[in-house]
């Protein structure tokens, strides 16, 4: 698994946790008339899940600049997220920042990343 595929399984798990798809799992389409925390919320899981997708190799400079956008999308879904699942939104978004320090610690190269069985296991964990 890439750190980006990693990242899109904990956001969708987020996002299935307080039901911002559209009801039969073909998409996940922000409910307007839900309270502005939840559509913030939904919108952050939105932009991470596009983000994140796989799309093959990545240089260096575009893993960090997505990574980087992406901690901005976690900060607001973690200040969004709906109290019934903020607890696990901070977890999320904590175990990410760390993840984030080992990429930059590697150069975000992750061919160097994963060559190392830390970077390994801390992609998984």
């Amino acid at each position: 698994m890439t750190p980006r595929s990693i990242a899109v399984a904990l956001v969708i798990a987020g996002g299935v946790l307080i039901g911002c798809g559209d009801g039969d799992g073909s998409s996940a389409a922000v409910d307007t008339t839900a309270p502005r925390s939840d559509r913030e919320f939904c919108e952050s899981m939105e932009h991470l899940i596009a983000l994140l997708a796989p799309s093959g190799p990545t240089s260096p400079q575009e893993t960090e600049a997505a990574f980087t956008e992406a901690a901005g999308w976690f900060d607001q879904a973690r200040r969004s997220a709906p109290a019934s699942i903020s607890a696990d939104v901070a977890t999320y978004a904590s175990a990410y920042d760390d993840y984030v320090q080992f990429l930059a610690d590697s150069g975000f190269n992750l061919d160097v990343v994963f060559g190392t069985t830390e970077g390994r296991d801390l992609a998984i964990e």
